[in-house]
């Protein structure tokens, strides 16, 4: 059988060439399209990438000028200007220029950033005023030399002007410092969260499910372990390496190496290398060839010089270790009661109903810039059921000889304060601790009384050697306790099960218990000695 080609007629082999033309301007159409969606969206990302890095050197820039008027509040406009602007660099830094004092007290810093040909500018207004109040305790933790924080509590804060502490719903400020320059840093090796900052000199170590809800500043090195996460900015001198499950982080800014261990989409600068693995991504980092995260601004530690107190031996604290102080001891039976009161100190027996004066040593001492009467007491081994109460009205200080350990209650009045100064141990076990009561006598819900004084501080001299595991202070007990502590040479060790309403600030902290750190924000409002009539310490009102 003959086969028979098939022709189309001529017309219609046209009309096919035509439609092949116009699917093919078409499919040209759409990838041209494409193309240039694609191209605007590099472009859009490139842009929120250079603003953000942009917007990161000014508030670098910003954060410079804190540190230094941190360190000198009286430097000249002209001084500050050159000291700043010696600082910026020219691959992605800041420059400053500073307006005319708006008064005597605040001062206006224009901070500019800039990455490549992004550009973010930023004003802060900064207050210089010597205002009531103290700048020594502003957190819920202050070190010197570091802290291990393997617990489960939470550290927090809470305004108890505006009632009691609310687990449920927290401040945000219980921020953690560690000073030194030569510190040994922060080890999260628990589960518990920081509902604050933390700024650190030393490393930032965590090793359990721990988490930072504000941001990371750090000179040294930030690892966050398996599962660690900071949700706010992670800013480091060395190296940064990320969780395999913290994506929450703002930024990352690293002067070394930062290392992703999945994948990672927000902004990334650094100046050393970037690592992820093949399996992960990073959209968002760029390399700068200088530095752009400034260290950690240092203070002093002791920054009411409390060794100098006890090294006073004429009219201070180390005149006190040449008294003999009255010893108590406490027995089973009767059961006392010990109060403080206009008259001294009483005791009433609750087996016979009788009430008994002591006669008390007591020196009068120059403390911390006041002529201060001080009960000079023994009470070590307080315990077997009795109880000291400070009266409202009073204004207690006693100095503790020898090693002091409290296993039952101390009450402290509405209206009344007790301030504990000692060289040597501080231990509280069991239900043993410190008490504020409010006017009604219930359990207080602020670390502050009505007067707006704190309730309880103690001020320890102790001086820890070796490896930060001489305790000055032990808290153990399994109830809750008010405490503003400073022991800026000391060491203490928190295994206790209850909360501390308050604020510590210790040369070194290691907490293993179940206790939290819920830091009463009015703290920052009351007298810690002379400190709050010289205070010239910077404070940012705003920035814009």
């Amino acid at each position: 059988m003959n086969k028979r080609a098939f022709n189309l007629p001529k017309n219609h082999q046209g009309f096919a060439l035509i439609t092949v033309l116009v699917i093919s301007f078409l499919g040209s159409l759409i990838v041209f399209d494409t193309i240039q969606e694609n191209l605007n969206q590099e472009r859009m990302a490139g842009n929120y990438s250079k603003e953000l890095n942009a917007r990161l050197q000014a508030e670098n820039g910003l954060a410079e000028a804190y540190n230094m008027l941190s360190a000198d509040s009286t430097l000249s406009t002209d001084d500050m200007m050159t000291q700043l602007n010696s600082a910026q660099n020219d691959a992605g830094g800041y420059h400053h220029n500073i307006d005319a004092w708006l008064d005597s007290d605040i001062r206006e810093v224009n901070s500019s950033g800039f990455h490549y040909d992004g550009t973010y500018a930023m004003r802060g207004s900064f207050s210089l005023a010597s205002s009531s109040g103290n700048t020594v305790f502003t957190g819920a933790i202050t070190t010197c030399d570091g802290a291990t924080l393997g617990g489960s509590g939470t550290i927090d804060s809470y305004d108890s002007s505006e009632g009691a502490y609310d687990s449920s719903n927290p401040g945000n400020n219980g921020d953690v410092s560690v000073l030194n320059e030569d510190a040994s840093g922060l080890d999260l090796s628990g589960s518990s969260p920081i509902d604050g900052n933390v700024s650190i000199n030393g490393d930032l170590t965590m090793s359990g499910s721990a988490s930072i809800s504000g941001d990371a500043h750090v000179s040294g090195n930030i690892d966050l372990g398996s599962s660690g996460s900071i949700d706010g900015n992670a800013q480091a001198t060395g190296n940064v390496t990320n969780s395999y499950s913290s994506t929450t982080m703002d930024s990352i800014s690293a002067n070394g190496d930062v290392t992703i261990l999945n994948s990672y989409d927000n902004p990334i600068s650094y100046s050393g290398e970037l690592n992820y693995p093949s399996y992960g991504s990073v959209s968002n980092a760029t390399y700068y060839d200088t530095d752009q995260v400034s260290a950690v601004g240092t203070e002093p530690c002791d920054v009411l010089d409390l060794a100098s107190e006890f090294a006073n031996t004429t009219d201070g604290v180390g005149s006190l270790s040449s008294t003999t102080p009255t010893d108590y001891s406490f027995s089973y039976w009767p059961y006392t009661d010990y109060v403080f009161t206009d008259a001294g100190l009483e005791s009433y027996n609750k087996s016979t109903g009788t009430t008994d004066s002591f006669d008390t040593e007591t020196a009068t001492i120059d403390f911390l810039g006041e002529d201060t009467e001080v009960y000079v007491m023994s009470i070590d081994n307080f315990q077997n059921g009795n109880t000291i109460t400070i009266e409202s009205g009073n204004n207690v200080t006693i100095y503790l000889s020898g090693n002091t350990s409290i296993e039952d209650k101390i009450y402290v009045e509405d209206g009344a304060t007790l301030t504990i100064i000692t060289e040597d141990t501080f231990t509280t076990t069991a239900d043993g601790g410190v008490y504020a009561l409010d006017s009604d006598g219930n359990t207080a819900t602020s670390a502050v009384n009505s007067d707006g004084d704190n309730s309880f501080i103690l001020y320890s001299g102790y001086d820890s050697e070796g490896d930060n595991s001489d305790y000055g202070i032990t808290l153990s007990g399994s109830t809750d306790m008010f405490l503003t502590a400073y022991a800026p040479n000391a060491a203490m060790n928190v295994t206790a099960s209850g909360d501390i309403y308050g604020s510590l600030r210790t040369d070194y902290l290691n907490v293993t218990g179940g206790a939290g750190v819920h830091f009463d924000e009015q703290i920052t409002n009351t007298t810690i000695g002379d400190s709050d009539s010289s205070s010239s310490t910077p404070t940012i009102t705003r920035w814009f």
